[in-house]
């Protein structure tokens, strides 16, 4: 483990790369190799404006890349414009060297197992994921504290995650796991920025099916000192952008399930059951739509089923229901049926 304060060092086998500090404007990781990593192959905590990861190649990581951005703090009303790029790359998750007796049995049982458990990716059954979704946070938390993903913290303002030109390989479910491309930090809770696959990027041996997983909100979150009285919104608004159709096969956003436990909606879970929403615990279904907007003028209640025809959010009939990930894919589609989709931020300018 290489812990860095602004230059760049080299990792290898069974090691990863750190990068605690950087460069105030940009800070660059390049031309590394990184294989058989039994945590991630890089992962950062830096207030670096603009992050770039350019020419590397990570074979068989548990995670690829992680990167965790911070600053500056909103609640103080600061904002900066901040960035990772992923460009010129290559990252395969278990190729033909993987073994799955021996590396995963390593993976798990080295002799220093117990002395970096808090460094452990949030999933570890096995499986590998190429990305987790960049957090850009309102400060660095307290790792080595508390579990180096353990970010509940409030979200800076701005954050966007670029990939180009870069190839992903060997996401196969390979060993009996469910590999994923893309898969989201489960313990952020506010908000997780969009992932864009700008252009040139490829992939092969993907299974195209489970290409991402959302995790679902947790219903622990539903309370007065979290949430309030409803979910956490990150894992219900989080976008995954394919702007040349690489990895997807088509031009499109990939939508979280917004609507997840908007009651008397049935839909196909994960596991392949139907399942119809109908816990209240989390406060959500037509009882949440103010009463003046359900009454007319005279005083007589509108029918909700001629207000809206689906809840969640803005679809047309070109969506589809994934249920793997689970969540909606849309084609971007042309003229009346285009759909883009961008994250609106609004801050609240109250002295508090």
């Amino acid at each position: 483990m290489n812990w860095d304060d602004g230059n760049i060092g080299h990792s290898c086998l069974r090691g990863y790369y750190i990068f605690r500090r950087g460069h105030d404007q940009c800070s660059k990781i390049a031309g590394f190799t990184f294989y058989k990593i039994s945590l991630y192959g890089i992962t950062t905590q830096t207030a670096t404006k603009h992050l770039v990861i350019d020419d590397v190649v990570i074979l068989d990581s548990v995670v690829g890349i992680y990167p965790i951005i911070t600053g500056p703090n909103p609640e103080v009303h600061e904002f900066s414009d901040k960035s990772v790029t992923i460009k010129n790359s290559y990252i395969s998750g278990k190729g033909e060297n993987f073994d799955c007796n021996y590396d995963t049995y390593w993976q798990k049982n080295t002799y220093s197992w117990k002395y970096i458990i808090r460094q452990v990716p949030r999933i570890y059954d096995g499986s590998h994921t190429a990305l987790v979704s960049s957090d850009f946070l309102k400060d660095k938390n307290d790792f080595p504290g508390c579990e180096w993903w353990n970010n509940r913290l409030n979200v800076a303002m701005y954050g966007k995650t670029c990939v180009i030109n870069t190839h992903f390989a060997n996401y196969n479910g390979r060993c009996g796991q469910a590999d994923r491309l893309v898969r989201t930090n489960r313990d952020t809770h506010d908000h997780i920025f969009p992932i864009n696959f700008v252009s040139g990027n490829s992939i092969s041996d993907v299974n195209v099916e489970n290409l991402v997983e959302i995790h679902r909100p947790e219903l622990e979150t539903v309370n007065i000192a979290d949430c309030s009285d409803l979910f956490c919104d990150a894992l219900k608004k989080f976008m995954v952008i394919d702007e040349d159709g690489g990895i997807f096969g088509e031009v499109g956003t990939l939508l979280a399930e917004s609507e997840h436990e908007w009651d008397g909606i049935t839909r196909l879970q994960p596991d392949g059951r139907m399942l119809t929403y109908s816990d209240t615990q989390d406060g959500l279904g037509e009882y949440r739509i103010p009463t003046p907007m359900q009454t007319n003028a005279d005083g007589s209640q509108i029918p909700m089923n001629q207000v809206y025809s689906n809840v969640g959010i803005v679809r047309n009939e070109n969506c589809v229901w994934r249920n793997a990930v689970p969540g909606w894919w849309c084609p971007r589609g042309t003229g009346a049926n285009e759909l883009k989709y961008y994250d609106l931020v609004v801050e609240s300018m109250d002295a508090d």
